[in-house]
């Protein structure tokens, strides 16, 4: 395999961790600059010196727990640290991008608990049966089935499609 196929951070753990670290404090800046909270202010709130707070945004790689913590906290997030297999032991893509983690989490939800993501699951597995019925009528050219899988009623035969949408034009399935 071509050593230059490698993602960089598969020379060592130590420039797998600061990978790791740059991504965080890539977070904390974009939180800052959403918010407008300057290292001044971060500092403040740290009760730490700018140059403290300069310091770990620059030179990251040696954040701890507690440090990671801290900073999340005082810009009003929280932190995880998450050990997941991606199939990719030998590290030849680096580590998943937090924004990633991110994405997936938002698109399930925001899920706090197991029972959070069985509700998303049950509500995903109903939505896709309703978009699948849909597709089939809407398929089919069916333009009256359309409209009763979306509204849960019948429509009367030879009713006009643009009459469709009013009240008299449903009989309410059996």
């Amino acid at each position: 395999m071509n050593k230059d196929t490698i993602h960089w951070t598969a020379k060592s753990n130590e420039d797998f961790q600061y990978r790791v670290a740059m991504d965080f404090v890539v977070q904390l800046e974009k939180k800052m600059d959403a918010e407008g909270i300057t290292q001044q202010e971060l500092a403040r709130r740290l009760g730490v010196s700018v140059s403290r707070v300069s310091q770990v945004i620059n030179k990251p790689g040696r954040l701890n727990l507690k440090s990671i913590v801290d900073y999340a906290r005082a810009l009003g997030l929280k932190a995880a640290v998450i050990a997941y297999e991606d199939g990719d032991q030998l590290n030849i893509l680096g580590p998943v991008n937090s924004e990633i983690f991110i994405m997936s989490w938002q698109k399930l939800g925001c899920p706090k608990t197991a029972f959070d993501i069985e509700d998303f699951k049950q509500t995903h597995a109903e939505n896709m049966i309703l978009r699948s019925n849909i597709f089939s009528a809407w398929k089919m050219h069916e333009p009256f089935t359309l409209i009763g899988v979306v509204t849960g009623k019948s429509v009367l035969p030879g009713n006009d499609w643009n009459e469709a949408s009013s009240t008299q034009s449903y009989i309410d399935k059996p």
